[in-house]
């Protein structure tokens, strides 16, 4: 009896000192991870592509820190982090459901995603170069995905079979956006040309001729109607197109570097811009009249992407600065914007360091007076019943 007292007490022991030495540990985690919390938000480097939710709740991003992110439009707090692709993320699209996300990478491949978990779905194979562009048709069942491969893809998502692939361009494919209807689907390449194809069979409709650089990015208005393209920095230019008959409506000098981005709003009144370098500025346009309504001059480098919320009263950007932020139309103030996450310079590297050495030296003092206290416990514990102990001498 005397042995199995002995060791239900060391076992008490050892018991009590595991689970204090757990709580300590738990501690110096949560100290050291407030510690990172005070630097790191948002993106660890450029913000290439954003994106709305259909439903406006959401916002997606896609970054060169090899992520793709998705934050609550309402607020800027992240749901998720999409992780999976090993390189750049270059594009980003919702489908028009909501319930999926496409990110194409300069990896060159393109991922499915479910916006419920952030579960990846699928990953498409095919394209021999990074992927710049991801577009799904307004159905949702087929995706389109541009490539610096010089080639279009266009892939059931059903499944993810490759359907078929475009090829005409003889550079880059930097942008693909489908018509509102599904059936035309526009490209724009560093070949300088914006091209216009049939989504049935794949044949080219037209090339859209006339920027004086690459077309960075495409997009249809909400009518179908028209057709948006933006030039690079030897450019400068938005054209406006006919689709009817590849017209060009008109054209006006929309920035002092590249029109990066374009984007309708969703009544079709309303143009957005991004800014390349030495530029830097989100800008809205009213379309009909080429007039400039308001400029956003908060990013510090590139504006990548804007996008359009469904209700139009917010557009969305993502930056060369590693930022994205979310503006407010009316009168472009900022309604949330990311922190770049910063590298661990000397002050951050030694802040971390001598919190994770004090508390290092807690733990172990603690965990010292813990087992000098269950000792003593311990002793008096299995003392004999009767002995007062030693004498004083």
């Amino acid at each position: 009896m005397r042995a199995k007292s002995i060791l239900k007490t060391l076992l008490r022991v050892t018991a009590y000192a595991i689970a204090f030495l757990f709580v300590f540990l738990l501690l110096a985690v949560a100290g050291f991870l407030a510690i990172e919390s005070w630097f790191v938000t948002g993106h660890d480097g450029r913000v290439n592509a954003v994106a709305f939710s259909p439903d406006g709740r959401l916002v997606a991003s896609a970054s060169a820190d090899s992520t793709v992110q998705l934050w609550r439009a309402a607020n800027g707090s992240r749901r998720h982090e999409l992780r999976g692709h090993k390189q750049w993320v270059m594009a980003v699209a919702f489908a028009p459901d909501g319930t999926t996300v496409a990110s194409g990478g300069e990896d060159k491949t393109v991922r499915l995603w479910r916006v419920s978990d952030g579960r990846c779905l699928r990953v498409l194979i095919g394209h021999t170069n990074a992927v710049a562009a991801v577009a799904f048709s307004s159905d949702g069942s087929t995706l389109a995905t541009g490539s610096l491969d010089n080639s279009i893809k266009l892939w059931r998502v059903s499944d993810g079979m490759l359907l078929r692939t475009l090829v005409g361009h003889e550079d880059f494919v930097n942008c693909v956006a489908f018509s509102p209807d599904g059936k035309t689907l526009a490209s724009g390449s560093d070949d300088r040309a914006v091209r216009l194809w049939r989504v049935s069979d794949g044949n080219e409709l037209r090339t859209l001729s006339g920027h004086q650089d690459y077309v960075a990015s495409v997009a249809f208005s909400p009518q179908g109607e028209r057709l948006a393209s933006g030039g690079g920095s030897q450019d400068k230019m938005v054209r406006l197109w006919r689709i009817m008959d590849g017209a060009l409506e008109r054209s006006w000098e929309a920035s002092s570097g590249a029109v990066t981005s374009v984007a309708f709003s969703p009544d079709g009144a309303t143009l957005a811009s991004g800014g390349g370098r030495s530029d830097n500025l989100i800008r809205l346009w009213q379309v009909n009249q080429d007039t400039l309504l308001r400029r956003i001059a908060e990013h510090s480098d590139s504006v990548l992407s804007v996008a359009f919320a469904p209700d139009g009263t917010k557009v969305a950007s993502g930056s060369v600065d590693r930022t994205l932020g979310v503006w407010r139309v009316a009168d472009g103030a900022v309604l949330w914007r990311t922190q770049a996450q910063r590298e661990i310079g000397w002050f951050k590297g030694s802040l971390i360091a001598l919190t994770s050495a004090v508390l290092a030296f807690l733990i172990v003092r603690g965990i010292s007076r813990l087992i000098r206290w269950l000792f003593s416990w311990a002793k008096r514990k299995l003392r004999p019943r009767g002995d007062p102990g030693p004498m004083p001498a």
